[in-house]
């Protein structure tokens, strides 16, 4: 994506739609490296998801990330093609930004259980 804005047409693009750029920033940060974090932990045993409750927090988080990210990218083919803005938007980017805290709650609290269980 990064090396598509060597062309002029699509770093114009970028440059005037932010919700591209917003989309990015949030694919890479909360995409790439949450989810590397996640995978590390795991393989290293520091976090358990044999639990329910924590396959269904990353599932969450999973679909948090997922919903939010075709929000941003759809809100910004809108801008492009002219459209204008999506019906209640900001309402439902924060509807599925919900999931994210719903899934590390979920996480977390496993966690601290499975902590205190083996003390």
């Amino acid at each position: 994506m990064q090396a598509t804005t060597a062309l002029h047409y699509v770093a114009d693009l970028a440059y005037n739609i932010r919700n591209f750029i917003i989309g990015y920033l949030h694919l890479v940060l909360i995409g790439f490296i949450t989810f590397f974090l996640y995978a590390f932990f795991i393989q290293q045993k520091q976090l358990q998801v044999q639990a329910r409750s924590s396959r269904w927090g990353l599932s969450l988080f999973l679909a948090g990330f997922i919903l939010s990210e075709a929000l941003l990218f759809l809100q910004g083919i809108f801008f492009w093609i002219g459209w204008g803005m999506l019906p209640a938007y900001f309402e439902l980017l924060f509807g599925v930004s919900i999931f994210y805290f719903i899934g590390l709650m979920l996480l977390l609290f496993r966690q601290k259980n499975a902590g205190s269980a083996s003390s």
